[in-house]
């Protein structure tokens, strides 16, 4: 694996570096300043070092696209590459789709794009994707993104639409309900507030707020 987010941050930390230690799996770490300066040595290393899994929040990779477009790199072999997790932040459908579009003719498989949905005090991960498969994305018109109201499908051809990619199922341990403002759970279909609870869910937070074990956590996501 290759990451070059910090390990102050929870993806950095917990999914790149003691996951992979954990795993027993070989990883390398990049500055992130260096990053943030040369983002285009970010895919260089992952050719050179055969890099099998990569990782960046959504802006990451809008940052390399920008530099890539001025000096677009020669010879990049990604062909090793198997996932390309995308989390940490809302996922833009369309720019994971320029991604790996413009990736592609340097050996990137297209089903490569790993969408992932987790937070901090999840211990990171909450859903995954069965790997390997292609995006999914669904459509739904703004006017009813409010909670306890039916998301309502949208056309592609609606300008008034928002994508929102599909980011997986909840993974083995972990539980998420969807919940209306007083806490009651909501049947399929409608929006609401996204909460988590299992044995990878912290129970408070350092000096603040606690919740009993086996209590849904409210993420503060819709």
């Amino acid at each position: 694996a290759l990451s070059w987010m910090p390990l102050s941050h929870d993806m950095g930390l917990i999914g790149f570096h003691l996951n992979m230690v954990a795993c027993g799996a070989s990883h390398a770490l990049m500055r992130t300043e260096l990053f943030a300066r040369r983002p285009l040595m970010w895919l260089e290393q992952a050719s050179r070092r055969r890099a099998t899994v990569l990782c960046s929040p959504n802006f990451g990779y809008q940052h390399y696209l920008r530099q890539y477009a001025l000096k677009p790199p020669s010879r990049l072999d990604l062909s090793a590459v198997r996932l390309v997790f995308n989390g940490a932040e809302p996922i833009s459908a369309e720019l994971s789709r320029r991604f790996m579009r413009t990736m592609t003719p340097h050996g990137l498989h297209p089903d490569t794009m790993f969408a992932v949905y987790g937070l901090a005090e999840a211990s990171l991960a909450v859903s995954f994707p069965r790997a390997g498969t292609p995006l999914e994305s669904i459509r739904l018109q703004r006017e009813g993104l409010r909670v306890g109201a039916p998301a309502q499908p949208s056309t592609p051809r609606d300008g008034r639409a928002s994508e929102f990619l599909k980011l997986g199922h909840p993974l083995p341990g972990t539980e998420v309900s969807i919940a209306d403002e007083s806490g009651a759970a909501l049947g399929e279909g409608l929006l609401g507030h996204v909460r988590i609870r299992g044995d990878n869910v912290s129970r408070g937070y350092h000096r603040g707020a606690t919740h009993a074990a086996g209590d849904w956590l409210d993420t503060g996501d819709l």
